[in-house]
């Protein structure tokens, strides 16, 4: 099997659509026993800002966040960092990714 010609079909006979269970980060962290968060990771393919948008930043203030930007529209990337500096957090592009600290976080 050879990379290039063929690749695209080779990619989709492998994929298959599943239905799996989800919850929200609060109830993750209820059932889990935890009760913060230091670092989020988002990387949901295109979905990055609609799970963003789900975090209760009143409830929730994780330390560091670290979602990618690469799938997502300008208005979804917008959205997403006027809602994190809005919560305090001071955020940088990285690659396909945007970092984000709560401000007053020293960065490592």
């Amino acid at each position: 099997f050879q990379l290039g010609v063929g690749w695209d079909k080779f990619i989709e006979s492998r994929i298959e659509a599943r239905t799996v269970p989800s919850v929200t980060l609060h109830t993750l962290l209820r059932r889990s026993g935890f009760s913060s968060v230091d670092l989020l990771v988002i990387d949901t393919e295109g979905y990055d800002a609609k799970i963003l948008g789900m975090v209760d930043f009143t409830a929730i203030r994780p330390l560091a966040i670290c979602y990618e930007h690469l799938h997502l529209s300008a208005d979804d990337q917008r959205a997403c960092l006027s809602r994190l500096v809005g919560h305090g957090y001071r955020v940088a592009a990285v690659g396909i990714d945007t970092l984000a600290l709560l401000d007053g976080t020293p960065p490592s």
